[in-house]
């Protein structure tokens, strides 16, 4: 007399019966979904065993009353999980061996050589399948893999479902399980990347957004300074957006140039007060600030002299190229 056992995966197909009548179902084929796999990267490692990781489904089996009665308590069903070899085009055969790829869980535990161990006490079977342990991103491809259940030991039944396995042995359950991998960047190095675009993005638009706006560069690149007491200066201004006549000694940082501006400083006695020169609102003329204790002339062109006179009643005499 036969005794029987009956696997019942998840129904998730029968949703689309009503609505996709021409759509052929294939009853061996369960897919269990789609996982992500990436490198690791810094503190950000990929653990394989993470439940949000790993596939999951939870499996039903129903012996039937017959095998109840005749098959004794200690009577274990073992049932490995296994992949198709590949020929050397890489294409699968008809041969299987025990998985390397993935590592098989009941009940949240790892079974030993991918071997599920099934009694008559277990009616619902949580099954779980993670990538295995050491695993590299580039050990996978992104695509499908199809697994099966092999029969080790048979346990005492003489069929599971439509498949004999009283006197086959090693014999492959009709099921196919599909799994799905894709591989993507490490979050971690993902979510750094845009930073760092971001940032730069950020700074491009900023340095071209105060140095061709906000602060554009002066019209004059070369300046003449000639100082009552006979000293003459040449100071270039290309880049700057102004030059700042002092008499204290001033620096623009690489922060400040790049920020806000690149600034000019021209350091002598005669200066009492900064005097700060601009280009004005047409390129061909030049703006003065701080030019309230100075003597100045009332059109200032660029490449025309410019005199200049201090509180002590000196004079400098300034051309702009």
């Amino acid at each position: 007399m036969n005794k029987r056992i009956l696997l019942i995966l998840p129904l998730f197909g029968l949703i689309f019966i009503s609505c996709q009548k021409e759509t052929k179902i294939d009853p061996d084929l369960h897919s269990w979904g789609e996982k992500v796999f990436y490198k690791d990267f810094l503190f950000k490692h990929y653990n394989p065993t993470d439940s949000m990781n790993m596939f999951h489904k939870t499996l039903r089996f129903e012996f039937s009353q017959n095998a109840k009665d005749s098959l004794p308590a200690e009577s274990v069903l073992k049932l490995q999980l296994v992949e198709p070899l590949f020929d050397d085009k890489g294409l699968p055969t008809d041969l299987y061996d025990e998985t390397k790829k993935f590592v098989l869980y009941k009940n949240g535990k790892e079974c030993k050589n991918n071997t599920l161990q099934i009694t008559t006490k277990d009616n619902r079977v949580n099954i779980s399948i993670a990538f295995a342990l050491g695993s590299k991103p580039e050990d996978f491809e992104d695509r499908e893999y199809r697994l099966k259940l092999r029969v080790l030991d048979n346990g005492g039944l003489d069929r599971i479902g439509n498949t004999s396995v009283d006197s086959v042995k090693d014999v492959l359950l009709a099921d196919e399980w599909v799994l799905r991998k894709d591989k993507i960047y490490n979050p971690l190095a993902l979510g750094l990347f845009w930073v760092i675009v971001s940032i730069i993005s950020f700074l491009i638009i900023w340095y071209l957004l105060v140095h061709l706006v906000i602060h554009p560069s002066v019209s004059f690149s070369r300046v003449m300074v000639m100082y009552p007491d006979g000293e003459e200066r040449k100071i270039k201004t290309n880049g700057a957006y102004q030059l700042v006549c002092t008499n204290q000694k001033k620096t623009c940082s690489f922060f400040e140039k790049f920020f806000w501006g690149k600034i000019v400083y021209e350091r002598n006695d005669f200066w009492t007060k900064d005097l700060i020169m601009t280009t004005g609102l047409r390129r061909n003329k030049i703006r003065l600030r701080g030019a309230s204790v100075y003597t100045v002339p009332d059109e200032l062109l660029r490449k025309e002299p410019i005199e200049i006179t201090n509180e002590e009643n000196k004079k400098v005499n300034i051309e702009t190229n």
